[in-house]
């Protein structure tokens, strides 16, 4: 088998070498899209970070007080399944999925799938549709809930 450069993939397809990625992620269920995403020096980032005058992002998480217990919204079974594909999938922030991609990934009736989405959305977990393409992606500030949600069942 024949390997090519991302860049020159994506450039014979027409395509952004991102969305090749996620193409090529969403060949195969078992592939998240951190297994095709290629990996980089840890010095290209300290180099960026330093001469480009990016700053690092704060962490998205506040550190919850030990005594505190956080009570969990109680979502339907449907919605559970929808965080575990978009997570599984890697679906966080600007990494979105259209409407009828979502209904081939989790199988799931397309007025159950609305219902779930507007749920969702109302708890959070969802990342606001900000390119206005009816995109869904998760809210990287509920990682942590979302991965409890996920383990525990929705439970």
């Amino acid at each position: 088998m024949k390997k090519i450069k991302t860049t020159d993939a994506a450039r014979d397809l027409g395509i952004h070498p991102a969305h090749l990625l996620l193409h090529i992620a969403g060949l195969d269920s078992s592939l998240t899209f951190a297994d095709v995403w290629p990996e980089i020096d840890t010095d290209w980032v300290e180099t960026i970070a330093t001469a480009g005058g990016h700053k690092r992002p704060r962490s998205v998480s506040s550190p919850r007080p030990p005594n505190r217990t956080v009570q969990m919204p109680s979502l339907s079974r449907i919605a559970v399944h929808v965080l575990d594909k978009l997570s599984r999938q890697g679906k966080w922030g600007s990494v979105a999925v259209a409407f009828d991609a979502l209904l081939n990934l989790t199988h799931v009736p397309k007025r159950d799938l609305e219902e779930v989405i507007n749920e969702l959305r109302k708890e959070g977990f969802l990342d606001r549709d900000g390119t206005g393409r009816g995109t869904i992606s998760l809210n990287p500030a509920k990682r942590e809930d979302i991965k409890r949600l996920r383990d525990s069942g929705g439970q």
